[in-house]
């Protein structure tokens, strides 16, 4: 989690620059770039490690913000898809999809959807205990934490 606070709301502050890497300390302003920037940086960092380009669609049916199907070897690229009404939050929808996607293509081995939806939402219910994750995996966090004893 960033040191710095929570980036949502990134898109209020458009005209003010971001560190592309909130873990480090500040940086000089010539070397911060706007939120914009950073989006973009994000994407081609996706697309030159997967070769494979990123395509975005409002889709009014997507279950949460947004979502990134991240493509398979026959895939022709990665499809980010959106609420149309989070128009607005587009470039941190895209930076927190694409960095994600980027980040589990760099994890060894293979992972099921499963397993990283149950990884998703027990992170999500550290930082977000009373939020709707937008799955429901209540029961199982439940047991989990009480064989953990807490």
């Amino acid at each position: 989690m960033c040191d710095r606070g929570c980036l949502l709301g990134l898109n209020s502050h458009l005209d003010r620059p971001v560190s592309t890497n909130p873990r480090r300390p500040p940086m000089p302003m010539e070397k911060l770039v706007k939120p914009a920037e950073a989006t973009r940086m994000i994407e081609e960092n996706l697309s030159t490690a997967s070769g494979k380009s990123v395509l975005v669609q409002r889709d009014p049916k997507c279950s949460g913000h947004a979502s990134i199907k991240i493509a398979s070897d026959d895939d022709p690229a990665h499809f980010l898809r959106y609420k149309p009404e989070l128009e607005s939050e587009l470039l941190y929808l895209s930076a927190f999809q694409c960095g994600l996607a980027y980040s589990l293509r760099l994890l060894p081995g293979t992972c099921s959807g499963l397993h990283l939806c149950s990884i998703m939402y027990a992170a999500f219910k550290q930082f977000a205990p009373h939020e709707d994750a937008g799955i429901d995996f209540s029961k199982e966090y439940k047991a989990a934490m009480e064989m953990r004893g807490q």
